[in-house]
Protein backbone atom coordinates (compact mmCIF):
# COMPACT_ATOMS: atom_id res chain seq x y z
CA UNK A 1 0.00 0.00 0.00
CA UNK A 2 1.14 3.19 -0.89
CA UNK A 3 1.05 6.10 1.73
CA UNK A 4 -0.55 9.19 2.27
CA UNK A 5 1.98 12.25 1.28
CA UNK A 6 3.96 13.53 3.91
CA UNK A 7 2.31 16.71 4.52
CA UNK A 8 -0.95 15.09 5.02
CA UNK A 9 -0.12 12.82 7.95
CA UNK A 10 2.05 15.90 9.38
CA UNK A 11 -1.29 17.93 9.35
CA UNK A 12 -3.62 15.46 10.75
CA UNK A 13 -4.39 17.62 13.24
CA UNK A 14 -6.80 19.66 11.70
CA UNK A 15 -10.30 18.14 10.94
CA UNK A 16 -9.94 17.47 7.27
CA UNK A 17 -6.47 15.86 7.83
CA UNK A 18 -7.74 13.56 10.04
CA UNK A 19 -10.88 12.73 7.96
CA UNK A 20 -8.14 12.31 5.08
CA UNK A 21 -5.73 9.58 6.76
CA UNK A 22 -9.69 7.75 7.93
CA UNK A 23 -10.81 7.86 3.87
CA UNK A 24 -7.56 6.99 2.93
CA UNK A 25 -6.66 3.77 5.51
CA UNK A 26 -10.09 2.96 6.53
CA UNK A 27 -10.80 0.04 3.23
CA UNK A 28 -7.40 -1.33 4.28
CA UNK A 29 -8.11 -1.50 8.04
CA UNK A 30 -12.06 -3.07 6.81
CA UNK A 31 -10.62 -5.72 4.47
CA UNK A 32 -7.71 -6.35 7.51
CA UNK A 33 -10.28 -6.81 10.42
CA UNK A 34 -13.03 -8.31 8.46
CA UNK A 35 -11.00 -10.77 7.06
CA UNK A 36 -9.80 -12.23 10.04
CA UNK A 37 -13.08 -11.71 12.43
CA UNK A 38 -15.15 -12.64 9.60
CA UNK A 39 -18.59 -10.61 10.98
CA UNK A 40 -19.11 -7.32 9.50
CA UNK A 41 -20.74 -6.07 13.09
CA UNK A 42 -17.78 -7.21 14.88
CA UNK A 43 -15.30 -6.00 12.25
CA UNK A 44 -17.31 -2.49 12.51
CA UNK A 45 -16.55 -2.14 16.24
CA UNK A 46 -13.04 -3.08 15.67
CA UNK A 47 -12.34 -0.46 12.96
CA UNK A 48 -13.69 2.16 14.98
CA UNK A 49 -11.39 1.00 18.14
CA UNK A 50 -8.65 0.94 15.40
CA UNK A 51 -9.26 4.96 14.18
CA UNK A 52 -9.97 5.89 18.12
CA UNK A 53 -6.11 4.78 18.85
CA UNK A 54 -5.06 6.19 15.59
CA UNK A 55 -6.39 9.36 16.33
CA UNK A 56 -4.95 9.51 20.28
CA UNK A 57 -1.45 8.29 19.07
CA UNK A 58 -0.61 9.69 15.51
CA UNK A 59 1.19 12.64 17.58
CA UNK A 60 3.53 9.63 18.50
CA UNK A 61 4.38 8.24 15.38
CA UNK A 62 7.98 8.74 14.96
CA UNK A 63 7.77 8.24 10.70
CA UNK A 64 10.24 5.25 11.42
CA UNK A 65 7.85 2.90 9.24
CA UNK A 66 5.77 3.35 6.83
CA UNK A 67 2.42 4.84 8.15
CA UNK A 68 0.80 1.74 6.41
CA UNK A 69 2.70 -0.50 8.47
CA UNK A 70 1.64 1.57 12.12
CA UNK A 71 -1.89 1.14 11.58
CA UNK A 72 -1.69 -2.81 10.53
CA UNK A 73 -0.05 -3.41 13.41
CA UNK A 74 -3.27 -1.24 15.24
CA UNK A 75 -5.61 -3.48 13.38
CA UNK A 76 -3.90 -6.45 14.67
CA UNK A 77 -3.58 -5.44 18.06
CA UNK A 78 -7.31 -4.37 18.44
CA UNK A 79 -8.32 -7.22 16.52
CA UNK A 80 -6.55 -9.34 19.01
CA UNK A 81 -8.03 -7.20 22.06
CA UNK A 82 -11.14 -8.00 20.56
CA UNK A 83 -11.03 -11.32 20.20
CA UNK A 84 -9.74 -12.22 23.87
CA UNK A 85 -12.66 -9.82 25.15
CA UNK A 86 -15.06 -12.09 23.59
CA UNK A 87 -13.23 -15.13 24.55
CA UNK A 88 -12.92 -14.13 28.42
CA UNK A 89 -17.21 -13.58 27.79
CA UNK A 90 -17.10 -17.12 26.01
CA UNK A 91 -19.32 -15.75 22.99
CA UNK A 92 -18.50 -17.40 19.96
CA UNK A 93 -17.08 -15.83 16.51
CA UNK A 94 -20.00 -15.93 13.78
CA UNK A 95 -17.67 -16.75 10.53
CA UNK A 96 -20.31 -16.57 8.57
CA UNK A 97 -18.79 -13.73 5.96
CA UNK A 98 -15.07 -14.96 5.86
CA UNK A 99 -14.25 -13.75 2.04
CA UNK A 100 -12.52 -16.20 0.06
CA UNK A 101 -10.55 -15.48 -2.77
CA UNK A 102 -10.74 -17.92 -5.78
CA UNK A 103 -7.31 -18.87 -6.59
CA UNK A 104 -6.04 -21.36 -9.87
CA UNK A 105 -6.80 -24.68 -7.85
CA UNK A 106 -10.68 -23.23 -7.59
CA UNK A 107 -11.41 -24.86 -4.09
CA UNK A 108 -14.96 -25.88 -4.47
CA UNK A 109 -16.28 -25.84 -1.50
CA UNK A 110 -16.11 -22.64 0.73
CA UNK A 111 -17.62 -23.90 3.61
CA UNK A 112 -15.07 -26.06 3.98
CA UNK A 113 -12.31 -23.64 3.46
CA UNK A 114 -14.31 -20.82 6.00
CA UNK A 115 -14.62 -23.84 8.80
CA UNK A 116 -10.71 -24.33 8.35
CA UNK A 117 -9.65 -21.03 8.89
CA UNK A 118 -12.20 -21.10 11.86
CA UNK A 119 -9.92 -23.39 13.60
CA UNK A 120 -7.07 -21.30 13.43
CA UNK A 121 -6.25 -18.52 16.24
CA UNK A 122 -7.04 -14.65 15.32
CA UNK A 123 -3.37 -14.31 14.79
CA UNK A 124 -2.63 -17.11 12.12
CA UNK A 125 -5.74 -16.22 10.53
CA UNK A 126 -4.14 -12.75 10.24
CA UNK A 127 -1.36 -14.08 9.08
CA UNK A 128 -2.72 -15.99 5.95
CA UNK A 129 -4.81 -13.28 5.40
CA UNK A 130 -2.50 -10.92 4.99
CA UNK A 131 0.28 -12.41 3.14
CA UNK A 132 -1.78 -14.72 0.85
CA UNK A 133 -4.87 -13.14 0.02
CA UNK A 134 -3.65 -9.34 0.74
CA UNK A 135 -0.34 -10.49 -0.55
CA UNK A 136 1.96 -8.24 2.02
CA UNK A 137 5.42 -8.57 1.89
CA UNK A 138 7.30 -10.45 4.53
CA UNK A 139 9.30 -7.85 5.44
CA UNK A 140 6.26 -5.55 6.45
CA UNK A 141 4.86 -8.25 8.11
CA UNK A 142 7.95 -8.49 10.48
CA UNK A 143 7.83 -4.73 10.91
CA UNK A 144 3.56 -5.25 11.80
CA UNK A 145 4.35 -8.82 14.16
CA UNK A 146 8.29 -7.58 15.64
CA UNK A 147 9.19 -10.98 14.02
CA UNK A 148 12.22 -11.49 11.63
CA UNK A 149 10.82 -12.13 8.00
CA UNK A 150 12.43 -16.07 8.05
CA UNK A 151 10.68 -16.84 11.26
CA UNK A 152 7.50 -15.49 9.51
CA UNK A 153 7.96 -17.95 6.27
CA UNK A 154 8.63 -20.61 8.52
CA UNK A 155 5.47 -19.64 10.22
CA UNK A 156 3.32 -19.50 7.36
CA UNK A 157 4.81 -22.26 5.85
CA UNK A 158 3.65 -24.21 8.94
CA UNK A 159 -0.03 -22.86 8.71
CA UNK A 160 -0.22 -23.83 5.38
CA UNK A 161 0.61 -27.49 5.84
CA UNK A 162 -1.90 -27.37 9.15
CA UNK A 163 -4.57 -26.09 6.68
CA UNK A 164 -3.62 -28.38 3.61
CA UNK A 165 -3.81 -31.35 6.17
CA UNK A 166 -7.23 -30.04 7.93
CA UNK A 167 -8.48 -30.00 4.12
CA UNK A 168 -7.14 -33.57 3.75
CA UNK A 169 -9.15 -34.44 6.27
CA UNK A 170 -12.52 -33.26 5.73
CA UNK A 171 -12.79 -33.68 1.61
Amino acid sequence: MIDLPLEDLQNWGNGRGFKKIYDYYAPFVWRVVFRTLGNESDAKVVLQSVFIVVHKSVRNFRFESAFSTWIYRISLNETIKFINKRKSRRELPLNENIEIKDSEDKISDKNLVKNILATLSAEEKFLIVSREVDGIPFEELAEITGESSGALRVKISRLKQKIRENFDENV
